[in-house]
């Protein structure tokens, strides 16, 4: 009974928080396949919470160090390319409140699609989609 309310919790973060938070499962992004979560949840219903803590600490684990990787490479790249993605959220944050004066800066990140980064990828105002 408790590793399915777990499962039903997982869940509902998965359905409702994950996709507006801005970011990705740094596991899932540097190996692919599931993320975190999903891989949590299906640990809880397969093996019971008692047998899945050593499984669920061990890709914890994994997941940080894949974020640690992640974030040397996107330093190892330099700085500048950041300076550009920058001005370019700029320009394009500016290109937006000239059409719309009552958009809210919504600037999707890069490791989502705009989708789940903003809930839908459209601004406060109903002004194009980005």
């Amino acid at each position: 009974m408790l590793n399915r309310s777990l499962a039903v919790a997982i869940t509902g973060y998965q359905k409702y928080i994950s996709p507006y938070k801005g970011f990705c499962c740094a596991h899932r992004v540097k190996h692919g396949g599931i993320s975190c979560s999903e891989h949590v949840k299906q640990a809880l219903l397969h093996h019971g919470i008692w047998l899945a803590i050593p499984d669920i600490k061990q890709r914890f684990h994994e997941c940080k160090l894949a974020a640690s990787a992640l974030n040397a490479g996107n330093n190892a790249h330099g700085r500048a390319r950041g300076r550009e993605r920058n001005r370019s959220r700029r320009q394009e944050k500016n290109s937006i409140l000239d059409n719309c004066d009552c958009c809210i800066d919504l600037i999707p990140s890069e490791s989502c699609s705009p989708l789940e980064a903003v809930g839908g990828g459209v601004d406060a105002c109903s002004c194009t989609p980005w």
